[in-house]
């Protein structure tokens, strides 16, 4: 490894005077590989994904073996086999299945909510075919559902994507880690086996598996347990709001306006920000959750509220049947992660902490914000004179909030003004 690192590195000469010697090295480097026994190669190949995928890859891998042995193929060859497909499905989940935007634990990468549904799919299936009580057996498994809140705050206000990444990254953490408390508690109350995911953008997913029926209290004390590890993570290194920018980007002044006032003006300016913030306040990370054992998923997948192609029907396929089940599971966790974030909104909106006020500003503005940078995007795809005026629009947002606009009569001034403008042109 250190020779390999030093050729990168440049010092070629030092270990490989010539292109002969190195071939020469990858030539042992393969003879190396060769002789590896095909359960050693396995367990390298295993040990670059997460542990959780390891445990089912192995299963499956072992089911394979056993089936090809009665066929009547040998010993020699079956390994020879699995050893392949071991590193080809190593191959596969790295390349589909993990979410690539940070790191968790040990290196790791956590798998994305694509493979949490394959991993669904088959347990469905197991259950179908179990003979068991098929409503008890779909207890035993349960999704939650989250969503962070301030993902949109923490890109503004810092102005870093990379910082948006390390405040999903540190939230994932929480999911991942197997001794948080959390994840201990759910091992006190008899879950074998947990699987902890990332969706699209700030969402996450946690796959919970159970020896004996679970009760929904147990899913809903889960949530309300990870949601308030969540909230004790400090993340105001990422928004610290003693920084002069983050409090400009608060407020919504470019910073080449800011720049342009006199120096007397700016530290005003900062300071009556400043003020805004409640001493003791500091940027949260923040998720809202929701979550549901199997046999609810089922249900939810019954109901007739949903549209026909997402409902049960005595016609669909098999597979077809297993597909919306799981889509049952999931619509009907997401469905609470979403009640539990509008109300978690409006608790902030109604509660008498002047922090929790604050945040919920902070939550806000980063929705205007959002709003307006999409009705000018969409204007500014219009016409091309529009985009070259576009320039000057900082500017004008300034003027308009300083003189006390709300935020809705500054989109449709900002939009009039444009209309304005285009047509004078």
């Amino acid at each position: 490894m250190t020779n390999h690192q030093e050729f990168e590195t440049g010092k070629e000469k030092e270990f490989f005077p010539d292109v002969e010697s190195f071939l020469k090295y990858l030539q042992e480097l393969n003879v190396k590989e060769a002789e590896k026994k095909p359960e050693d190669k396995i367990e390298g190949a295993f040990k670059e994904i997460p542990k959780v995928v390891q445990e089912r890859l192995q299963e499956k891998m072992n089911e394979e073996r056993k089936m090809l042995i009665e066929l009547g193929l040998s010993e020699d060859k079956v390994d020879q086999f699995i050893a392949v497909r071991s590193l080809k499905e190593v191959q596969n989940f790295r390349e589909g299945y993990e979410d690539k935007r940070f790191l968790v634990g040990e290196g790791e990468r956590m798998p994305k909510d694509e493979y949490a549904k394959m991993e669904i799919l088959d347990e469905i299936e197991k259950i179908l075919k179990s003979g068991k009580p098929i409503n008890e057996e779909f207890k035993k498994i349960a999704r939650l559902s989250f969503d962070a809140n301030g993902l949109k705050a923490a890109n503004d206000l810092s102005g870093s994507h990379d910082k948006g990444t390390e405040f999903l990254k540190r939230i994932a953490e929480v999911f991942h880690n197997e001794e948080g408390p959390t994840r201990k508690w759910l091992k006190e109350q008899g879950i074998s086996k947990l699987l902890a995911t990332t969706g699209g953008g700030d969402e996450y997913g946690v796959l919970l598996f159970s020896e004996k029926p679970l009760d929904p209290s147990i899913v809903n004390e889960a949530v309300r347990r990870f949601e308030s590890e969540i909230a004790a993570l400090d993340a105001s290194d990422l928004v610290d709001f003693n920084d002069p920018e983050v409090l400009l980007r608060y407020e919504g002044i470019p910073k080449e306006v800011f720049l342009r006032l006199p120096k007397e003006e700016q530290e005003t300016k900062l300071r009556e920000i400043k003020s805004q913030v409640p001493e003791g306040f500091k940027f949260l990370a923040t998720a809202s959750g929701g979550g549901v054992i199997g046999s609810q998923g089922l249900e939810y997948a019954l109901k007739a509220a949903l549209p026909p192609d997402q409902r049960l029907k005595p016609d669909d396929p098999y597979q077809r049947v297993l597909e919306k089940i799981m889509g049952g599971l999931w619509s009907a966790s997401d469905k609470k992660a979403e009640e539990s974030k509008t109300n978690f909104k409006e608790s902030l909106r109604k509660s008498t902490d002047a922090r929790d006020l604050f945040y919920s500003k902070v939550l806000a503005r980063s929705k205007e914000a959002r709003e307006l940078e999409k009705k000018l995007e969409d204007l500014g795809k219009e016409n091309a004179d529009l985009k070259r005026f576009l320039k000057e629009v900082p500017t004008f947002v300034y003027a308009l909030a300083k003189a006390g606009v709300t935020p809705e009569k500054l989109v449709t001034s900002v939009e009039e003004e444009i209309k304005k403008r285009i047509i004078e042109k």
